[in-house]
C-alpha cells in the first residue's frame, strides 16, 4: 500500500515538485483531472476494440493523444493554459461523441456535471471569471447533447448505450470522490500546520507557553481527580542577559535551543516541557512526588551544566540553570498555585547563588 500511495503522489506531483505555496493543491487537481480523463477515454477505446467499432476506436485514440498534449503543458509548467485546455478539450470530445458516434442515450454528456467541481477547485477565487465561463461552457455542452444530439447511433447498440451510461456514472463518482479526498487531505494538513504554529515555540522547537500551560491544566485536573501526585518545575537560565551581552543574541538563541533540546532528550517521556517565556521553561511531571521531582531536576541541572555549547566563532558558552519545584497537595485548588510556588522556589535558588534546585516549602 505504501508503494502504491507513493506512486500516486509521484504522479500528482509531476511537474510541480518545486512548488510549496497554496497553488500546489490546484496543480495537483489539474494532474488528477487529466489522469482520470485520459484513463476514462482509454478505457472506452478498449471497450470499442472489443465490440469492433473501429471508427470510434480511432476517434478515442486521437482524443487520448490530444489530451496528452494538454497534460504535457502542465508538466512543462504552463499550468494556467493546461487548466483551461482540459475542459475545452473534454467538451469537444463529448459533443463529437454524442453527435457522431455514440448518441445522447449513452449519457456520456452527464460528465459535464463535474465542471463546477473542476472550476471551483482548480481556479482560485481571483480567477472567478474563469470559473463562471467554464460552468457556462459545461452547461451549454450538456444542453446541446441532451436536446439536440441524436439519441441513438448507428454504431452503438441500445444495450451498449446502457453500459456506457453506467460507466459515465461510475467515472463521475470516482472523479468527485478523489477530488474531495484531495481537498480534505489539504484541509487536514492546513489544520495540522495551524496547530503546530499555535503550540510550538518557533525558536526552540518545544511546546510554547500556551501549550505547556494547557498540559499543566490537564495534568493537574487528572491528578486532583484521581488523587495522584504531580509536580511542576520552573527552569531559568542563569545570567542569560550576560550571555546575550557578552556573546551576542545569536549565541543566546543557540543556548536556548541547545538547553531546550537537552531537556527534551533527557527528561522522562511522560513529562511535559515548554518554554514559559524568555529564558524560562516549565516541566510538568505527572505521577511524580516532590522527592522524585527533585531527583529528576537535579540530574537535569547537572546535564545542562556539562553541556559544551559552541558558537560559530568556536567560543564555548558556559551555561547553568536554577530550578524551582512545587508539588500538588491536599490544599491545592488551582494549578496556578503550584506554578506560583515553583516560582517562589526558583527565586530562592537564585538568592542562594544560582545553579541549584530548590523545592517549595511553607516553612
Amino acid at each position: 500500500m505504501k508503494y502504491f500511495s507513493k506512486k500516486i503522489d509521484d504522479i500528482l506531483y509531476s511537474g510541480i515538485t518545486d512548488r510549496s505555496d497554496d497553488s500546489l493543491y490546484y496543480l495537483q487537481i489539474i494532474n488528477l483531472s487529466y489522469i482520470l480523463s485520459l484513463s476514462g477515454i482509454a478505457f472506452l477505446c478498449v471497450f470499442f476494440v472489443f465490440v469492433s467499432q473501429w471508427p470510434i476506436v480511432w476517434f478515442q485514440m486521437i482524443s487520448v493523444f490530444i489530451g496528452i498534449m494538454g497534460f504535457r503543458l502542465n508538466l512543462k509548467g504552463f499550468h494556467s493554459k493546461s487548466a483551461v485546455f482540459l475542459p475545452f478539450f473534454l467538451i469537444g470530445y463529448l459533443l463529437i461523441s454524442s453527435f457522431f458516434f455514440i448518441g445522447a442515450n449513452s449519457d456520456l454528456h452527464w460528465a459535464t456535471s463535474l465542471y463546477p467541481i473542476y472550476s471551483f477547485t482548480v481556479f482560485q477565487r481571483k480567477h472567478y471569471l474563469k470559473r463562471i465561463y467554464l460552468v457556462l461552457l459545461g452547461s451549454i455542452g450538456f444542453f446541446l447533447c441532451e436536446f439536440i444530439a441524436p439519441e441513438t447511433s448507428i454504431l452503438v447498440t441500445p444495450q451498449q448505450q446502457v453500459w456506457l451510461s453506467a460507466y459515465t456514472f461510475c467515472i463521475s463518482m470516482i472523479f468527485a470522490s478523489l477530488i474531495m479526498n484531495l481537498l480534505i487531505s489539504r484541509l487536514i494538513k492546513a489544520n495540522q500546520h495551524l496547530k503546530h504554529l499555535a503550540e510550538v515555540d518557533e525558536l526552540t522547537g518545544i511546546s510554547n507557553r500556551r501549550k505547556v500551560l494547557a498540559d499543566a491544566v490537564d495534568v493537574f485536573a487528572g491528578s486532583s481527580f484521581n488523587g495522584k501526585k504531580c509536580s511542576f518545575a520552573i527552569i531559568d537560565l542563569d545570567h542569560f542577559k550576560k550571555i546575550n551581552d557578552t556573546y551576542g543574541h545569536d549565541a543566546g538563541d543557540l543556548v536556548l535551543r541547545e538547553v531546550a533540546q537537552q531537556m527534551a532528550t533527557k527528561m522522562d517521556a511522560s513529562f511535559k516541557l515548554g518554554r514559559y517565556g524568555g529564558e524560562e521553561f516549565v516541566i510538568v511531571m505527572p505521577d511524580t512526588d516532590v522527592l522524585s521531582a527533585e531527583q529528576s531536576m537535579e540530574a537535569m541541572r547537572a546535564n545542562i551544566e556539562d553541556l559544551q555549547i559552541e558558537t560559530k566563532q568556536g567560543i564555548v558558552v558556559p551555561v547553568t540553570v536554577s530550578i524551582g519545584i512545587s508539588s500538588i497537595n491536599f490544599n491545592t485548588m488551582r494549578y496556578e498555585e503550584v506554578l506560583s510556588e515553583a516560582d517562589q522556589a526558583l527565586y530562592l535558588a537564585k538568592d542562594e547563588g544560582r545553579n541549584r534546585v530548590k523545592t517549595y516549602s511553607i516553612y
